[in-house]
């Protein structure tokens, strides 16, 4: 095994965990029935981030780069839905 692919199953396995890492965001949303701390701002940055590197993955061929970023795009887009669904309504605001 080369240096190179050392790497790359290292960068692989981090991209993974960093991408599994919002879930826990997510399962405090299910719990609270609650989005009101949790940036919707940020997480759909964070998404359009994963999908723009989920597309360059795919262009070059990069199999680490398809996969934690269809996960990272997964995690955060389920994440992204929940922040919608749990926002409280205007009318429940005022």
């Amino acid at each position: 095994m080369t240096s190179q692919q050392i790497i790359a199953g290292i960068a692989t396995a981090y991209g993974l965990v960093s991408a599994l890492g919002v879930l826990g965001q997510t399962r405090a949303m299910l719990r609270s029935k609650s989005s009101a701390n949790v940036s919707q701002t940020t997480m759909s940055l964070l998404c359009g981030g994963y999908i723009i590197w989920l597309v360059y993955g795919i262009s070059i061929s990069s199999i680490p780069l398809i996969l934690t970023d269809a996960v990272g795009m997964l995690t955060t887009g389920l994440t992204c839905i929940l922040i919608w669904r749990f926002r409280p309504s205007e009318q429940q605001q005022g």
